[in-house]
C-alpha cells in the first residue's frame, strides 16, 4: 500500500530518490516476517503451531507466497538498480543488504520466476553500469524482440501443458486453459468471458465435460481455481483475443517509448525494469491487488510526456 501510494503521489510521473528508499524500505518488515515463517517462527500469531507456519503456503502478511513474491518482483529490480546506479555510498551498503535480504528470502520462501526477475534486473543493471553507452536494442529491431519473446513463451506454454505436473501443477492449469479457450463460441473467442470471470466460465465447461470434471476433482479436492497461473492467458480467457492483442500492443508502445526517450534517465529506467520483471513474473501468475496496480503506474512513468 505504501509503494502504490508513493508511486501514485510522485510529481509529474517522476519518482524522487526518497521515494524510492520508502518504497524498497516498506518491503524490509514483510520479508523479515516471510523468512521467519518458513523457518518456523511466527511472530504475529498467525498459525496455530511453529511447524504449520514452516510448511504452510501462507507467508508474511500477504497471503499465499506466490502474492509476496509477485510484490517482490516490483520491489527486487529497484533495489538491484539502486545498488549498481547509485554514487553514495552508505546507500551501496544498505540497498546491498537488502539485496542479500531478498536473496535469502528468495531461497527460503520465493518462487523460480521470482529468481527469474531477479536475474532480469541484474542483467539490465549491470549493462547500465558497465557497459552506458551501448544501446539495449535499436528500436526499428523492437518489433521483432517482442514477437520473439511471445513466441518462446507460447512454446514453453505449450511444452508444459504437455506434462500436468510440470510447473507446480501449471502443466495441467495451462492445458485445461487452451482446453477452456477452445470450447467458447466464436464471439467469446474474440471478446472474453468477461474480466474476473475465468473460474465462472470454467465451471460451465467443467458441467459439460464429466470426464475432465472428474480429473479436474481428483487434483484440486474440491477447491476453486480462480485463473489460468498465467496473465496472459486470463487476458486471452477473460477479454478475448481483442483484449490479449491490446494489451500486447499497449506493452510494445511502452516499450518502444522507452527506446525513443527513456535510456539514461533514473526515474525512467528504474519503472521501465521493474514493469519488465513485472511481465516476466506474470508468464506464469496472475494479477494481483499487490502488485498490479503498482504495475500500470510504472508503465505511465515510462510513456509520460512532458507537457
Amino acid at each position: 500500500s505504501v509503494s502504490a501510494f508513493l508511486l501514485n503521489r510522485s510529481s509529474d510521473l517522476e519518482i524522487n530518490t526518497w521515494a524510492v528508499h520508502v518504497i524498497v524500505a516498506s518491503s524490509v518488515l514483510p520479508t523479515i516476517l516471510a523468512i521467519l515463517n518458513r523457518l518456523g517462527f511466527d511472530p504475529l500469531s498467525m498459525f496455530s503451531s511453529g511447524n504449520e507456519a514452516q510448511n504452510s503456503l501462507y507467508v508474511s502478511t500477504f497471503g499465499n507466497y506466490g502474492w509476496y513474491s509477485e510484490y517482490m518482483a516490483v520491489i527486487v529490480p529497484i533495489s538491484v538498480y539502486m545498488l549498481f546506479m547509485t554514487k553514495d555510498k552508505l546507500e551501496r551498503v544498505l540497498y546491498g543488504a537488502h539485496v542479500a535480504l531478498v536473496l535469502f528470502a528468495i531461497i527460503a520462501c520465493g518462487t523460480t520466476m521470482m529468481l527469474v526477475s531477479a536475474l532480469i534486473s541484474v542483467l539490465f543493471a549491470f549493462k547500465r553500469k558497465f557497459l552506458p553507452d551501448q544501446k539495449i536494442v535499436d528500436e526499428k529491431v523492437a518489433p521483432w524482440i517482442v514477437a520473439g519473446v511471445i513466441l518462446v513463451y507460447l512454446v514453453c506454454v505449450l511444452f508444459i501443458s504437455r506434462n500436468g505436473d510440470l510447473a507446480n501443477g501449471r502443466g495441467y492449469i495451462w492445458k485445461l486453459s487452451f482446453d477452456l479457450y477452445g470450447s467458447l463460441p466464436l464471439n467469446k473467442k474474440m471478446i472474453g468471458v468477461g474480466p474476473n470471470r475465468y473460474m465462472y466460465a470454467l465451471n460451465d465447461y467443467l458441467a459439460a465435460k464429466p470426464e475432465a470434471a472428474a480429473e479436474f476433482a481428483s487434483r484440486f479436492n474440491g477447491l476453486a481455481l480462480t485463473s489460468a497461473h498465467s496473465e496472459y492467458l486470463d487476458y486471452l480467457i477473460c477479454t478475448g483475443f481483442h483484449g490479449l492483442m491490446a494489451y500486447l500492443y499497449m506493452i510494445f508502445r511502452v516499450v518502444e517509448r522507452f527506446l525513443q526517450t527513456g535510456l539514461g534517465k533514473k526515474d525512467r529506467e528504474i519503472a521501465f525494469i521493474a514493469a519488465v520483471s513485472y511481465m516476466a513474473y506474470s508468464f506464469a501468475n496472475f494479477s494481483m491487488v499487490c502488485a498490479t496496480p503498482m504495475f500500470f503506474i510504472l508503465l505511465g512513468m515510462v510513456a509520460k510526456e512532458r507537457r
